[in-house]
């Protein structure tokens, strides 16, 4: 979705790709050449701590759910939530 075209429902639609996938997507949105992913880190409650974002060149850049980046990304933050003693909702 274009910055301008975020209702409501396409807001409720991005939380529910993040949840299903811990994972999100930023492709192109604010610069059409940069693509980003996000995932999170969570404290000891399950809550929202931080975020970890690894940004790379639209095309040369994996933004796949499943792809290189986003497992290794997945793979780091998980690690962090469990130093700091965080659990995963």
């Amino acid at each position: 979705a274009k910055r301008d075209q975020l209702t409501p429902k396409v807001i409720e639609g991005l939380r529910t790709e993040v949840r299903k996938h811990r994972l999100g997507r930023a492709l192109g949105l604010r610069t059409p050449h940069t693509s980003a992913l996000a995932a999170p880190i969570f404290d000891r409650t399950g809550h929202l701590s931080m975020t970890i974002s690894i940004l790379g060149m639209k095309g040369s850049f994996d933004t796949s759910y499943d792809g290189l980046p986003a497992r290794e990304l997945k793979a780091t933050t998980d690690r962090l939530t469990t130093m700091l003693g965080g659990i995963a909702p």
